[in-house]
């Protein structure tokens, strides 16, 4: 979820990007991953994935710790509230099994390795925002 920078509006809903999908703002110069006005002050704002997101490993070892994710270069907005969804690629790291297309959205994962004979699981899923300037 995003709130308008401008007026401090923030709507209910949240938004979905990815880097494969752009759109062109209103002075129709340049390219975001999300581009939308504000619907009580009329702000035009963007969103957009910065190149070298994604793709970031965490590992086992890295387990309550917090890595960055993704960067995003906001333009009118700020992030208040993340979900995660799905694509995601899961190792087991006692076997060479791998599940692809795992989704996170519910903030846990759970699912068996039959190579390792044993349950795998993702659970707790927190996120955070950190300012960059």
């Amino acid at each position: 979820m995003f709130k308008c920078s401008g007026c401090g509006e923030e709507r209910d809903t949240f938004r979905v990007l990815s880097l494969s999908d752009t759109s062109t703002g209103k002075s129709g110069k340049g390219e975001a991953h999300l581009v939308e006005t504000c619907h009580f002050c009329g702000r035009a704002n963007t969103v957009v994935i910065m190149e070298k997101s994604g793709a970031i490993p965490y590992l086992e070892a890295d387990s309550g710790s917090f890595k960055t994710l993704c960067s995003l270069d906001c333009r009118g907005l700020e992030p208040t509230k993340f979900k995660l969804g799905g694509g995601f690629r899961v190792s087991a790291s006692n076997s060479k099994t791998v599940f692809d297309d795992v989704a996170l959205a519910d903030e846990e994962w759970t699912e068996y390795d039959a190579t390792a004979k044993e349950s795998l699981s993702i659970m707790e899923v927190e996120s955070r925002f950190v300012k960059r300037k």
